[in-house]
């Protein structure tokens, strides 16, 4: 029977950016989900409260959109500074870079 081999580097990489792809999906899903069911809590209540049917709800379920927007961005943000840059990448293209950025500015 032969001999199992490790992990090649390229099948190590996929397997961390699918485990952060995912992270960052159930992330998104579960913070939006959980702005969009405090903002519906919140506007019915407040309009039970308050009598004004409509009024809060619409407000507080509007004012979901920026806010997940927001938080996305947040995780997204984050989870780029997760990112761990490619070993393929010889230095000699990261100090062509810098230099072009450098020329630009």
């Amino acid at each position: 029977m032969p001999a199992e081999s490790p992990e090649s580097d390229q099948v190590k990489n996929a397997r961390a950016s699918l485990q952060l792809a995912f992270s960052v999906l159930g992330q998104v899903g579960l913070l939006t989900m959980g702005v969009i069911i405090v903002a519906l809590v919140g506007g019915l209540w407040l309009d039970r409260l308050l009598s004004t049917k409509p009024l809060f709800t619409v407000l507080l379920m509007l004012a979901s959109f920026p806010i997940s927007y927001y938080i996305i961005y947040r995780i997204a943000l984050n989870a780029v500074g997760r990112i761990k840059p490619a070993a393929s990448q010889p230095p000699r293209a990261k100090e062509e870079m810098q230099s072009d950025d450098n020329s630009s500015a």
